[in-house]
């Protein structure tokens, strides 16, 4: 099982490790709440530009000598921003763990954000903003989410828009990096084979010197909206949303939920896939999931198809959604799910990389040391009333949908029409 050491640091910060005495490596992740959701409007995308920006130099090494010294480990070294948090990550054989300390102590504590390096880098982000402009798989995502959550914070894109990549500033990196990267805020999780008391030794040495405090909480309200763009594509990518389950919900909750769409759209089993894949051949790929932030969530359906099959595509899906919500859930789609999900939990346990991300998550939402052995519990408790109850909650709220492509007549009404239940 998963359970993780816990320890706060004198200022404030939680350390949690994880000892895994099989295994040759360690991985060592440092996170943080500085994410979309903690962006002020002017300043979105500021989040994913300092994360590159902690790769440009300290006043110990530059970008080349970082990339060289964990290389020269046989180290990997990466970072990656989400909607409510960063994180920064090595991974390396196991003594190699005080340098992964002290690297990436030194990169969130002392890099410079010196202008010309962010005048450089902001040229490296916008030919990845213009790159996402010519990807509907990911486009359609950005639409999504400002349908579901509109000019909330959750609403916007994750790397900003072309005007607040130019207008970003140095300056407004160090602002926000001194308000966001804050103790209380942060997180050090380790995974491997180490000695317990030793990383919290190195973790009060490297990692002691961060400002004491914390930021506020976001909460987002879902606004069941519509962002339906035609674009001169060969298909429409649509992804249909409902309000789902939060965090901040149970995690019989989320369990339930997880469970009915996994029935619904989780894989070549599912309903979704069986009628308008196999059935039907309306579409290469059709399913559904969840995405869940710490006080909101969203449940989805996401395909992509040609503009003539739109129509009976978004009928079918109407039809499977009201024939699950009407029908309630078989014992043997609730078994499989059940299955699914114990199985990618427990296979997760053999990745030091998903271990660490498992407790990152129980830190992030506030869950106790029991955490993954309740999640397992509540999946083999789980009902098929229960996940049939999750079910019309989620299909009872009123859809958003967001669209880009050959999009034909599609409009909001009568996406939404198809799914009143």
């Amino acid at each position: 099982m998963l359970s993780g050491i816990q320890k706060t640091l004198r200022n404030g910060m939680t350390v949690i490790v994880d000892a895994v005495p099989s295994v040759a490596s360690v991985f060592i992740g440092v996170h943080t709440r500085a994410g979309l959701a903690f962006e002020p409007d002017p300043l979105n995308g500021i989040s994913h530009f300092v994360e590159h920006m902690m790769f440009k130099g300290t006043a110990k090494r530059d970008y080349q000598q970082i990339a060289e010294q964990v290389e020269n480990i046989g180290g990997e070294i990466n970072a990656a921003t989400s909607m409510e948090r960063t994180y920064y990550y090595i991974r390396s054989l196991k003594e190699h763990l005080e340098f992964n300390m002290e690297m990436l102590s030194d990169l969130l504590l002392n890099s410079l954000f010196d202008p010309r390096e962010v005048e450089k880098e902001r040229e490296v982000i916008l030919q990845e903003y213009f790159s996402s402009l010519d990807d509907p798989e990911s486009l359609v995502w950005d639409y999504f989410f400002g349908a579901a959550y509109g000019g909330q914070p959750l609403g916007r894109t994750l790397i900003g828009t072309r005007e607040t990549i130019r207008a970003i500033t140095a300056e407004d990196m160090k602002a926000y990096v001194a308000a966001r990267y804050r103790a209380g805020d942060m997180a050090v999780i380790v995974s491997g084979n180490v000695d317990i008391e030793a990383v919290f030794d190195m973790a009060e040495k490297y990692f002691g010197g961060f400002a004491a405090g914390a930021g506020s909480a976001v909460r987002c309200n879902y606004e069941a909206g519509a962002r339906i763009v035609a674009k001169d594509l060969e298909q429409a990518n649509v992804v249909i949303g409902f309000d789902g389950v939060g965090a901040d919900s149970s995690v019989a909750e989320q369990v339930a939920q997880e469970v009915a769409l996994l029935a619904l759209g989780g894989g070549m089993s599912s309903r979704l896939f069986q009628r308008v894949r196999e059935e039907k051949n309306l579409a290469y790929h059709i399913g559904a999931g969840m995405n869940v932030f710490n006080r909101s969530g969203l449940a989805s359906i996401s395909f992509a198809t040609e503009e003539a099959k739109l129509a009976p595509l978004l009928d079918e899906c109407g039809a499977v959604v009201q024939g699950l919500c009407d029908g309630g859930i078989t014992d043997a789609e609730l078994s499989r799910a059940k299955v699914s999900l114990r199985a990618s939990a427990l296979m997760g346990l053999e990745s030091l990389k998903y271990r660490a991300a498992a407790l990152a998550k129980r830190w992030q939402v506030g869950e106790g040391d029991d955490f993954f052995a309740r999640r397992i519990a509540a999946v083999d408790a789980l009902t098929g009333d229960e996940a049939l109850a999750a079910a019309r909650r989620v299909f009872s709220s009123s859809a958003c949908v967001g669209a880009v492509g050959r999009i034909g007549n599609l409009t909001a009404e009568g996406v939404k029409k198809r799914f009143v239940l």
